[in-house]
């Protein structure tokens, strides 16, 4: 496994973008009862199930101006 050049900058990946809203909505469904009114069971796991593979694709998807062309 290689990590990227500048870890610290980590945070501009829109797949780790993408993984920090997944879990603000999990833990937002966790959290506030008010939003499991709104959010049935089915539809969130559907959010998830969505999310966790647009996180999986973005991963793939080179980003070149952020890590100096090695997004391995």
């Amino acid at each position: 496994m290689t990590l990227i050049k500048n870890w610290r900058d980590a945070w501009k990946f829109t797949s780790v973008q993408s993984a920090l809203i997944l879990a603000t909505v999990s833990g937002l469904f966790y959290f506030m009862p008010v939003v499991q009114e709104y959010l049935s069971p089915a539809l969130y796991a559907l959010i998830m199930l969505i999310g966790n593979i647009a996180v999986t694709v973005l991963r793939l998807v080179a980003q070149p101006s952020l890590n100096g062309g090695n997004d391995a």
